[in-house]
């Protein structure tokens, strides 16, 4: 990672290219401290604008498959949008209410990661109307949603995997209070040591703040232990369409690749990808339509 102080990075070529992401370095930390050996399958439950995602696949091999969720439409667009700009074609992205998505992917995961929706007490010091909304009541209510999001993650984490838990809060009822009573649940789920200098008050998780020089941000790991479940999910039917492998193998000079049609468009992946059924936002990554019986390719 790098810091800059480019007034509007966002307008730059190489953001437009997709070889950059710019992120509040707080957030940009909690991949760091995932184990990346042996992960072939993640879902980000609440992924939206897409960071996490990008971060954690910047870490794993190429043939990992990642499931990036978000349940508010408009922000599932945003994250496509970043997903695709970066050029990252083995993911599938969903726009389904975390429960629905856990009954489908029950012990999917080698990773499982929730930024959870929070009181924002960490993003103040940018975003002062944040204060606007803020209230005890709503930190409990926020609460509960986490406590939910939590039992769904550890639904869909397999033996062995590992659940990465954050927010941009510092309320304990959100952090480490929330983190104290999911471990009480469930006595197999185990906390992963991260850090001992920081403000937590639960040991070897992180806490930073203004205090670091960043924004406000909780990071938790914890791993699941072997539970022996081995489950199968059924593989999404990839197609022929001579128009378009045409299209792939004239431009894009590769001759592997797994061809997906849905709603009408065309996605292509590397590796197969898993049948998630409704509210899928795409397969892959999106190359093109056929209109008139011509390939029209996906235009940036």
């Amino acid at each position: 990672s790098f810091y800059h102080n480019h007034e509007n990075i966002g307008k730059t070529k190489a953001y437009e290219l997709g070889l950059i992401y710019p992120q509040e370095i707080a957030a940009s930390l909690s991949s760091t401290f995932v184990d990346t050996k042996n992960i072939k399958t993640v879902v980000d439950l609440c992924a939206a604008p897409g960071g996490k995602s990008i971060n954690v696949l910047n870490k794993l091999d190429k043939d990992v498959l990642l499931v990036s969720n978000d349940y508010n439409h408009s922000r599932v667009e945003i994250l496509s949008q970043n997903l695709e700009r970066l050029g990252l074609d083995n993911v599938i992205i969903t726009n389904k209410k975390v429960n629905d998505l856990a009954d489908q992917l029950e012990n999917f995961a080698d990773l499982v990661v929730l930024d959870a929706p929070c009181s924002g007490e960490g993003m103040i010091r940018k975003y002062p109307e944040i204060l606007d909304e803020y209230s005890l009541d709503n930190i409990v209510e926020l609460s509960k949603l986490q406590a939910e999001l939590l039992e769904d993650a550890y639904r869909i984490l397999k033996g062995n995997g590992q659940l990465l838990y954050s927010t941009c809060t510092y309320a304990f009822e959100e952090d480490e209070d929330q983190i104290k009573q999911f471990l009480s649940k469930h006595n197999d789920m185990h906390l992963v040591k991260i850090g001992d200098k920081h403000s937590s008050t639960l040991d070897g998780t992180i806490k930073l703040s203004p205090l670091d020089n960043t924004e406000g941000q909780f990071i938790c790991l914890m791993v699941k232990d072997d539970n022996n479940i081995h489950s199968s999910f059924k593989e999404l039917k990839p197609i022929k369409e001579k128009l378009v492998d045409d299209f792939i193998l004239e431009n894009i000079n590769i001759d592997n690749y797994y061809l997906y049609k849905h709603n009408e468009h065309y996605y292509m992946s590397l590796i197969p990808l898993i049948d998630l059924k409704a509210n899928v936002m795409r397969y892959g990554i999106y190359v093109g339509d056929i209109v008139n019986k011509r390939f029209e390719e996906k235009q940036s």
